[in-house]
């Protein structure tokens, strides 16, 4: 496994300015194109439809609604993607449950490391 993100595009969909602007320059650091970050579902969805995303990392509640319906367009173009969240695994509904969750707590180095392995690194 590698955390060399070099040319890795990644949608960043996060509401909270400072965790997205901190998240966008710490993948940055590692090479990774950041798409967004995106505070809304529909900013997403523009992005997912126009193409070009490898991975994405996203928050569950944003500013218009819950990101669903874009990590099912994700889920349908074989798109990986994390979830960083305050939720609980539980509250996720079973179709997503089989993607990463992350506390917004996390470390950085645990994200990547989860990131990572989403894209088979």
């Amino acid at each position: 496994m590698t955390d060399d993100l070099r040319g890795i595009k990644i949608l960043l969909v996060e509401d909270q300015y400072l965790i997205a602007q901190y998240l966008e320059f710490c993948l940055e650091e590692l090479g990774a194109q950041i798409i967004g970050p995106c505070a809304t579902v529909q900013q997403a969805i523009a992005h997912i439809e126009k193409g070009g995303v490898d991975c994405a990392i996203l928050d569950i509640s944003v500013l218009d609604g819950k990101i669903y319906p874009a990590a099912a367009l994700l889920d349908e173009r074989g798109v990986p993607y994390i979830f960083l969240t305050g939720y609980d695994a539980d509250d996720i509904p079973v179709q997503f449950r089989s993607h990463m969750v992350c506390d917004k707590n996390v470390h950085i180095t645990i994200l990547i490391r989860h990131l990572c392995n989403a894209l088979g690194r």
